[in-house]
């Protein structure tokens, strides 16, 4: 329950980490002023799937960690009531509207049992959102809501599904969760120390942060005055390589959408153009762009995403600071594992355990009993171009032979979804499952309904994870630590985090001029020799031994809690001293 008092202001503070030297200190600063992380997608449980790939699960991640660690974290979304628009369809989940109280939600309300409602002006109307709530310890998420009786047909459906083909329909979704989003925590009476922008679909965020400071001080006549007054509250993090990232609005779309909202509060449009363009771009709004603009810090989600982005030859590009992203590894590990080192006895039969129940699965569901001695390769992630799908199926009759020694069984286990919005994705899909289906083999094959439970039984049972990304283009990638975590080894490009990681004698690298070479010469030569070289009382020792390289690695270098702990003291309350050297960027 929440005073339905309103408190004006922000909370703008100079904290920095070594003023939050100790646990006790730092609760006491937070439970006041939280951090407030805003997103588009969250993958909390498959009950709710409003997610459409890795960014919602790490999203999801970061909030069961904050838990975790006992932070004071609060987590700002949309609603979205039949999910995100996947191919193929998730059988069960998208035949109906989702309903958040079947997922622990609960509305909203005031002290008088009422629920709260949030205004937002967009374009010529006023849209209502009302909000759940699911607390997860010291952690909540909000996810707003325009389902309601209080809008219109029309507005009810904007936020059916996640990322609408309509343009139109995504710039609302970005103004509700940007302006509704601060609307929202200043009406139950939350006052950040950061807020933490996830992509620049959360942008206007910061533009509402600014209104907000101009509503109350004299002191920031212009829009860009407020901006630098409220600029040490906002950091953000680009998750995706270079162009892929945020969408763009022309500046028709900005004024029919924003101009009643910017005129009650003395804005032009053009103010917040400025702040979204460039000069050889002065009509198209970068959501991306703006953000990056807007914040005192930005981070990159691995290393090599953080060089990638420094070539840009942009003065909107300030340095992105490298933090590479993690995995809740509570969420992901087997629960027989453990953090600490594991015989190598005790890994391969929890191992073995978990690739006979995903065995089993596949049987219940596809029809289809593998071999349990078989070598386990699995591809699976969001269906999109830069991944690469197809590589595997480069010399079809070369894989064929592969697949079909008995003496060494080899099973590859596709799963991942497209975007039903997305045509290309569609039909690079649709070309996967007709390679599976000429293959006419029982050994390879599609799962579907991909989702959070079936992508832990793939990263426990899975001893390879292959990873085929175009390079350059996979900013950090965070499937092959789930899988990492449980020993799976790694087959990839040395793309994202896996081309930081500490890796090079428990992987198997792929890169040259001919891909699809060196994908079958390693197998043929190296994985598959390896996996059933059973020198040791019938385990294969040194293929163990990588197994466990490979969860220590993951353990110690890409876990969530290693996240969340820079972002802390590189991202949300750095030194002064570095704090002031980013904002004068």
């Amino acid at each position: 329950m929440f005073s339905e008092k309103n408190k004006s202001g922000l909370v703008i503070d100079t904290i920095d980490i070594a003023d939050l030297d100790t646990p006790e200190k730092k609760s006491q600063y937070l439970t006041k002023h939280p951090i407030a992380y805003f997103c588009a997608e969250y993958a909390i449980d498959d009950s709710i799937p409003i997610y459409a790939g890795g960014l919602g699960i790490l999203a999801g991640d970061t909030i069961l960690e904050a838990q975790e660690e006992n932070i004071p974290f609060v987590a700002v979304g949309l609603f979205y009531r039949r999910g995100f628009a996947s191919y193929p369809k998730i059988s069960t989940k998208n035949q109906s509207p989702l309903d958040p109280a079947q997922s622990g939600f609960e509305l909203v309300k005031n002290v008088r049992g009422d629920r709260i409602l949030v205004s937002i002006p967009v374009g010529d109307r006023e849209i209502s959102c009302q909000a759940w709530v699911r607390t997860f310890g010291s952690a909540v998420l909000y996810l707003l809501d325009i389902n309601i009786p209080e809008n219109n047909e029309d507005d009810r459906k904007i936020c059916t599904y996640l990322y609408p083909d309509s343009f139109e329909n995504r710039m609302t979704h970005e103004i509700i969760l940007g302006i509704g989003g601060v609307e929202l925590l200043k009406l139950i009476h939350v006052n950040p120390s950061v807020y933490h922008l996830n992509e620049g679909h959360t942008g206007f965020a910061a533009l509402a942060l600014a209104v907000e400071y101009m509503k109350n001080n004299t002191d920031a006549p212009r829009l860009a005055d407020a901006i630098e007054k409220v600029r040490p509250l906002v950091v953000g993090t680009k998750h995706t390589i270079l162009p892929g990232a945020g969408i763009f609005f022309t500046k028709e779309q900005c004024k029919k959408n924003l101009f009643r909202y910017l005129s009650q509060h003395g804005v032009s449009v053009d103010e917040l153009l400025s702040l979204g363009t460039e000069n050889d771009d002065a009509e198209i709004f970068s959501t991306t762009r703006f953000l990056l603009r807007v914040s005192a810090r930005a981070n990159a989600v691995s290393k090599l995403h953080s060089l990638a982005e420094a070539k840009v030859p942009s003065p909107l590009h300030k340095e992105l600071i490298p933090i590479t992203n993690g995995i809740n590894a509570t969420r992901w590990m087997m629960p027989a594992l453990g953090t600490s080192e594991t015989s190598a006895e005790s890994l391969w039969s929890i191992h073995t355990e978990a690739k006979r129940q995903l065995f089993e699965y596949i049987k219940a569901v596809n029809g289809i009993e593998l071999n349990p001695e078989s070598l386990a390769i699995v591809w699976a992630r969001r269906i999109v171009e830069y991944k690469q799908p197809l590589l595997i199926f480069s010399d079809v009759e070369r894989l064929r032979r592969i697949l079909t020694d008995a003496k060494k069984p080899v099973a590859i286990i596709f799963a991942g979804n497209a975007y039903a919005g997305d045509s290309d994705a569609v039909k690079l899909l649709e070309e996967t499952l007709m390679f599976i289906k000429s293959m006419n083999l029982p050994n390879i094959l599609y799962l579907h309904d991909y989702s959070l439970s079936l992508c832990k039984k793939l990263s426990a049972g899975a001893d390879v994870w292959l990873n085929t990304p175009q390079n350059g283009k996979e900013a950090s990638g965070t499937s092959g630590m789930k899988a990492g975590v449980n020993g799976a080894l790694q087959f990839s490009v040395e793309d994202g985090w896996v081309g930081e990681a500490n890796l090079k004698d428990s992987m198997w690298s792929i890169e040259g001029s001919n891909i699809a070479e060196v994908i079958y010469s390693t197998l043929e030569n190296k994985i598959i020799p390896e996996f059933f070289n059973r020198e040791g009382y019938g385990m294969p020792d040194t293929w163990i031994a990588k197994m466990q390289k490979t969860r220590a690695v993951v353990l110690k270098d890409y876990s969530t809690r290693r996240m969340l702990a820079d972002y802390m003291s590189k991202l949300y309350f750095p030194p002064r001293a570095t704090a002031e050297s980013d904002e004068a960027v």
